[in-house]
């Protein structure tokens, strides 16, 4: 599985999506978005032991006045502590 940014075109995808951390692998097949996320990634801040990481893969559209959004999210956890979910992004400081 690699980069192929030409499917966004070919699938008609928002032209304002964008990548904030891009995954090595990641691939659009049958209108699904599928990445193989690397190792020891993950969004964490300030947390009681110091450990702090912001390097994980997101699919980002830009939005400023009020939104909505529905998603499905399916994913095969390997590890432990495995995530897949919907991000809200302000900044590195405030995120959920």
């Amino acid at each position: 599985m690699k980069a192929m940014t030409e499917n966004f075109d070919k699938l008609k995808f928002d032209k304002s999506l964008f990548w904030k951390n891009e995954p090595k692998n990641w691939c659009i097949k049958n209108n699904s978005l599928t990445i193989e996320p690397d190792a020891k990634i993950d969004y964490w801040q300030k947390t009681y032991y110091g450990f702090q990481v912001m390097n994980a893969p997101s699919l980002v559209k830009e939005r400023r006045n009020v939104f909505s959004i529905e998603i499905e999210v399916a994913f095969d956890s390997k590890n432990k502590y495995d995530q897949a979910g919907l991000l809200v992004y302000i900044n590195d400081e405030f995120w959920i």
